[in-house]
């Protein structure tokens, strides 16, 4: 309650997470960074790291974010994207991300071509551990596809 000549304090913390992309092997092109929820991050040639701050997205009312340690678990995906238009998938992983901390994310990629083959190595830093999730589809439904309509 304010009263005559007194303060008020307002505590407040960030519901934030910070990522840094640092990628190692593109030759030409641009690397482009997906996040579940959050617009792409792309890293230009000859450029080799990009860092951004995000929001969480589920902060209210369920999430505990005033928690030092809260955590949100968010999908990613890391595609290049060559200069003669090829799209070259290099990683997909989710990441926790945790609360008001910097991730950094290493990625490296061989552009090695044997016998017109494109081989790609990627390194990703060890994740601690974050439980497993088992994940069932419904069946689906195959559409035949007919090549002489």
């Amino acid at each position: 309650t304010p009263s005559n000549n007194g303060s008020v304090s307002i505590n407040m913390k960030r519901v934030v997470f910070g990522v840094k992309v640092e990628v190692e092997g593109v030759t030409d092109g641009q690397v482009k960074i997906s996040i579940s929820e959050a617009p792409d991050l792309y890293i230009e040639y000859p450029a080799t790291e990009i860092q951004q701050i995000f929001t969480f997205q589920n902060t209210y009312p369920y999430a505990s974010w005033t928690n030092d340690n809260y955590s949100e678990t968010i999908p990613l995906s890391v595609n290049w994207l060559k200069a003669d238009g090829a799209e070259v998938p290099i990683a997909t992983q989710d990441i926790a991300f945790k609360r008001n901390m910097l991730t950094t994310i290493r990625v490296k990629v061989n552009d090695a071509l044997v016998d017109n083959n494109l081989t790609i190595t990627t390194e990703s830093t060890e994740m601690g551990d974050g439980g497993t999730i088992d994940l069932e589809g419904d069946g689906g439904t195959e559409t035949p596809v007919d090549p002489n309509p």
